[in-house]
């Protein structure tokens, strides 16, 4: 297989071998899946292959093991029939996969067969027309089958004999690149063959033209959407006749043609061409807006002109044609351009905007550059009356024609629809594949492309091929993956470098790796452990750097704890790794006495950590049988574990403080872990109180005690774990209020803190006395606002309503006042400060008529002068 750009440049030759050498295979069709840009190739012995652009084999060939009769190509496959079966070979989820219908029985051979793909078919699967050769004389419904491929797989005779009442065989077919129409060729019996057209559904279909030829076409293909073109090629017929190759077009006959009848010889005869001059071994390849047409020595593009491109140029009276004759006018200075450009200036906008669109789109379909130019300038010129377009369809098509041209020299010679069909998909792949980079780099610019695949792809290919040293060539690649707009990985294109055996390339691409776990997993392949573990810390990850410890410690064993004790959070890790190490696990336990060797505290902190479980194992074991005796005894056992705790944290720090190399206490380490088990007992430790746990210990033996003595005077087990505050508050709610207060100086709680535990205390003991003693004062460290809520808490809105006159502002008031519902504080005070609009939103918040006869009172005698000077009262 030669693979060649449109203007035969050889790419690459590469064969096909089969995997069945019994048998004399041979190559029946091609055709390029769409979706990936790769070549499907068929054999007759049923193995479908599949190749890259650049000739390589991209997955494994499928065998059928059947004798393959004709194909069709689908967007994202081939479609295969033989005598018994039709199969369609379709890529999805990364791969090819297979599917299968069995034909009925009694076929014996297949004209033609064409796939319908899921966009058009009626259904939303991908369906195959199959066109069997049936004997003479049999009814037409059996001339053509529909194999359809969802989630059940099935195949119906379509009935044609309403439209083709004696057709005997369906020699070609042709569906529309961007429609549900279909076109086919016909043999009646007659001496001639028919042309029809219809629906895929075949809710209509007529004949287009008698062919006046008893044999079949080459080729029957569509032109577009609209026309209908079939082939006749010189090998078709004898040498004596001189008959030279020739194309025949005909326009589509339209969707409804019911006042015609379907028997006519000839539906439409105006717009018929005849194209004479076609090379001698031509092959068409259908285009979504046109056709190929190839020979040995010849390549040909023909486009269909849409409507609107049409009428630019023909219909004198649009506005379209109305705009390039102003142009054309300025542009030459003649007299009358001043009046041309006025009727284009009173044009309404909608129109004149349509217009300019219609100019941008023919631009697009013309294929010189010249023409695209003048084109574009009147679309500019017309813009400049109209200021309501929107200029995005503009730039984009400057953009997408600059493509176009930019792609010509590479021999990629496309129309501005057949770009708009690949530019998403595989027209990078396909650039890369030609080696184009630097036009791949500029097509992503000029359409906004993501870069990623080029960029790896081109770095790769540096790699391979470049005779250049490490640094160069890792400068260039990080220059350019910095100019793309996102950062993108170098973990592909660096462990690409290390399987060509460039490390140290690799080792200067992954420095600049964006992700941190990439680079961790790249430097550990390499065997760099040590500079993982360093990378690892710098980027702070726990994960990074236990996973680097670990591989660490697996190479170097007791030499690492060297390396790791230079970094303080992978030296906090290794403590904790060793202090988790279980001695069932004999490599583990022989790190962790290794370890314990080297940091003597640590054996120190061991036992500390045992005795702090041991309370929490106590607490546990307490909560079984709960009483008044047992939370005693619980608490004693607290206080002798606590003890115990304190003098092994004593040894601990003068252990740490005497020796050179110990990092367990100071580290932080051992604080997680007394954090941890010290939660259970609402006893925490922060890395800043190191030296200070014995006394912290101290504290929280006396503050057991404390909790043991009000347990048995109050009659109350809640005092049990209950943290300072939490007590305090328990004493003024048992009316305790002596040892409230000399708990809250003990433990130096915050004058805030004391305020709102004395409140709260008071509030759940209902001591309401106490709570208007609390907030007799004229200032309050936690404010009065907090009397309101709390109060509110429990239900006590009156009592609430006592504390609102002490809050400020007098806006803040009003809000609180409604949500103690008394309106008649409000009015009251809103009088007193002569506040007659904050009086008028009181007013209009009243629900019931009580509150509003009072705000109305209120009112009447702030308007009749009443007021704070006057001891006004509504009461």
């Amino acid at each position: 297989i030669h693979v060649h750009t449109s203007d035969g440049t050889d790419l690459v030759q590469f064969e096909v071998r089969p995997h069945n050498t019994t048998s004399d295979a041979s190559i029946i069709y091609m055709s390029w899946c769409a979706q990936i840009d790769e070549l499907i190739v068929v054999l007759n012995n049923g193995e479908v292959h599949f190749f890259t652009a650049k000739g390589e084999e991209s997955s494994d060939p499928i065998c059928l093991n059947d004798e393959i009769a004709v194909c069709s190509g689908m967007v994202n496959g081939v479609a295969l029939v033989s005598c018994q079966t039709v199969y369609i070979i379709y890529r999805e989820d990364g791969a090819y996969s297979e599917s299968r219908v069995d034909l009925p029985e009694g076929i014996y051979g297949i004209l033609c067969c064409a796939a319908v793909p899921e966009a058009n078919s009626s259904s939303g699967y991908n369906e195959v027309l199959v066109c069997p050769d049936v004997e003479t004389g049999a009814e037409s419904q059996r001339i053509l089958h529909k194999a359809t491929f969802g989630r059940k797989s099935s195949i119906d005779l379509v009935d044609v004999s309403e439209f083709m009442p004696r057709a005997e065989r369906i020699h070609r077919l042709a569906v529309a690149s961007t429609t549900s129409r279909i076109s086919m060729v016909v043999d009646d019996g007659s001496d001639s063959f028919k042309l029809f057209a219809g629906d895929l559904d075949f809710n209509y279909c007529h004949q287009v033209c008698d062919m006046l030829t008893d044999t079949p076409p080459a080729q029957l293909f569509w032109v577009g959407e609209e026309t209908i073109s079939y082939l006749f090629l010189h090998s078709q017929y004898d040498e004596s006749t001189n008959f030279d190759s020739s194309m025949y077009c005909y326009p589509y006959p339209g969707d409804d043609h019911s006042d015609v009848p379907p028997q006519s010889n000839s539906l439409i005869l105006a717009g018929v061409d005849c194209v004479m001059d076609v090379p001698k071994d031509a092959y068409v390849a259908q285009e979504v807006d046109g056709i190929r047409i190839i020979s040995s020595d010849t390549f040909v593009l023909v486009q269909a002109a849409s409507q609107e491109v049409l009428s630019v140029f023909r219909d004198q009276s649009s506005t379209a044609s109305l705009l390039m004759q102003a142009y054309d006018m300025y542009a030459q200075e003649q007299r009358g351009s001043v009046e041309t450009i006025r009727k284009l200036v009173d044009t309404p906008s909608m129109e004149l905007a349509e217009a300019v669109d219609a100019v941008v789109e023919a631009a697009g379909f013309e294929m010189d550059s010249e023409a695209q130019k003048r084109l574009l300038r009147i679309a500019s010129f017309g813009r400049s009356f109209c200021q309501s377009y929107l200029c995005d369809n503009f730039v984009n098509m400057s953009r997408r024609l600059r493509v176009i041209h930019n792609l010509r020299p590479a021999g990629i010679i496309i129309t501005l629809q057949q770009l708009i069909a690949i530019e998403k998909d595989w027209l990078i792949p396909r650039l890369t594949a030609l080696r184009q980079y630097s036009l791949a780099f500029q097509v992503t610019q000029l359409l906004n492309l993501p870069t990623t695949q080029l960029v790896d792809e081109w770095a790769k290919t540096l790699i391979r091929e470049s005779t250049q040293g490490d640094t160069e060539i890792a400068n260039r690649i990080l220059e350019q993956f910095r100019r793309c707009e996102t950062r993108i990985s170098l973990d592909e294109v660096a462990s690409f470098a290390r399987e060509n055996d460039r490390e140290e390339l690799a080792l200067l691409l992954i420095k600049d790796e964006p992700c941190a776990a990439n680079q961790i997993r790249m430097l550990l392949d390499m065997s760099r452990y040590s500079e993982a573990l360093q990378w690892a810390v710098d980027s702070g990850d726990p994960d990074l750097i236990f996973c680097s410890m670990r591989k660490l410690l697996d190479e170097s064993r007791e030499k690492a704890f060297l390396e790791v004790s230079v970094h303080e959070s992978a030296n906090h890790m290794l403590a904790i790794y060793m202090d988790a190490s279980e001695i069932a696990d004999p490599e583990g336990d022989y790190l962790r006495r290794s370890y314990l060797q080297q940091h003597p505290q640590s054996q120190v902190y061991a036992a500390l950590v045992h005795c702090l479980e041991q309370i929490a194992s106590n607490k546990e074991s307490s909560k079984m049988a709960p009483s008044t005796s047992s939370n005693a005894l619980l608490q004693i056992a607290k206080v002798d574990n606590i003890r115990i705790a304190k003098n092994l944290a004593v040894t601990a720090l003068e252990s740490s403080a005497a020796s050179s190399n110990s990092n367990t206490i100071n580290s932080g380490l051992s604080l997680d872990r007394l954090n941890q088990i010290g939660g259970n007992l609402n006893f925490g430790i922060t890395s800043n109180a190191n030296a200070n746990i014995p006394k912290m210990l101290d504290a929280h033996c006396r503050l057991i005690e404390t909790q043991t003595n009000l347990t048995s005077m109050t009659n109350s087990n809640k005092f049990i774990d209950a943290s300072v505050a939490e007590t305090v508050t328990l004493c003024f709610r048992y009316g305790k209020t002596s040892e409230g207060d000399s708990l809250s100086k003990q433990f130096q709680l915050s004058e805030k803190m004391s305020m709102w535990c004395k409140l709260r205390g008071l509030i759940a003991g209902e001591n309401w006395s106490g709570v208007d003693a609390l907030g007799s004062s004229k200032k309050s460290v936690i404010g009065f606002e907090a009397f309101v809520f709390e109060l509110l808490e429990v239900n006590r809105a009156a009592h609430a309503a006592k504390f609102v006159p002490k809050c400020t502002p007098i806006e803040r008031r009003m809000d609180l006042y409604m949500l103690c519902e008394d309106f008649a504080g409000a009015c009251e005070d809103c009088i007193r400060n002569k506040e007659f609009e904050l009086l008028s939103e009181v007013q209009s918040r009243a629900k019931t008529h009580p509150q509003r006869a009072q705000c109305e009172a209120a009112i009447k005698k702030m308007e009749g002068g009443g007021g704070k000077d006057k001891g006004f009262s509504l009461f």
